[in-house]
């Protein structure tokens, strides 16, 4: 696993400011779409949406701590 310093060196993430407003955003789209999500019964049929669904809301909370710690992800 490449250490965070190598994503900032090769642009992949960048240090800004502190943006609560951003965090507090982000935060709230994953809690509305885990809402969501653990309402779904999980078919055959949507389980790939399911799936996509869970992984947007860890990304969101991903893109909520960087924020939170000055940094955007870029990849």
């Amino acid at each position: 696993m490449r250490a965070f310093e190598d994503y900032v060196m090769q642009g992949e993430a960048k240090k800004t400011f502190i943006d609560r407003n951003l965090v507090k955003s982000l935060m709230e789209q994953a809690a509305r779409r885990f809402a969501h999500v653990e309402k779904e019964k999980i078919t055959e049929e949507n389980c790939d949406f399911v799936l996509e669904d869970y992984y947007e809301v860890m990304r969101a909370l991903a893109d909520a701590y960087l924020a939170f710690q000055g940094y955007k992800s870029y990849s």
